[in-house]
């Protein structure tokens, strides 16, 4: 589904080795050298996923550290407009952000299952809940 409306808006993507969960607690910096951590969250994806998806995280910690109860599709129209300031990645790109996330948030549930199916490996279970509810974050925070 998520791909046939991504076609159908005509964003294409390029698909690469991205880290998907860029945020404060992945970085951390010394004085000579910048560690990316949590080297799980490196998948192929589009850049527009990346940003998305980290997007929904940031968001989502902005607005609980905040106590939000109401305003969160602004917090997500905010972070939007921050990104657009600063890269340039295109129309597209902007009005999507609501499926390049759920694009994303699939892909890692879809990992997590076939963990589960094919290799028996339930280490990342306890992670369904999360990215379940991450579905709902995304449209409350990005969908227009």
């Amino acid at each position: 589904m998520i791909y046939k409306l991504l076609k159908k808006k005509k964003f294409k993507k390029k698909i690469e080795p991205v880290h998907c969960d860029i945020t404060p607690h992945n970085i951390h910096i010394s004085k000579k050298k910048i560690f990316i951590l949590d080297p799980d969250s490196v998948m192929l994806a589009s850049v527009g996923e990346a940003f998305a998806y980290a997007g929904l995280k940031l968001c989502k910690q902005f607005i609980i550290k905040n106590n939000f109860k109401k305003g969160t599709l602004k917090v997500g129209d905010n972070f939007i407009k921050i990104i657009n300031e600063n890269y340039s990645l295109g129309k597209s790109f902007s009005k999507n952000y609501y499926f390049l996330s759920l694009s994303y948030i699939f892909k890692r549930l879809i990992n997590i299952f076939r963990l589960n199916l094919i290799n028996h490996d339930i280490k990342w279970n306890s992670f369904l809940d999360m990215q379940l509810s991450h579905i709902d974050e995304a449209e409350k925070i990005f969908k227009k």
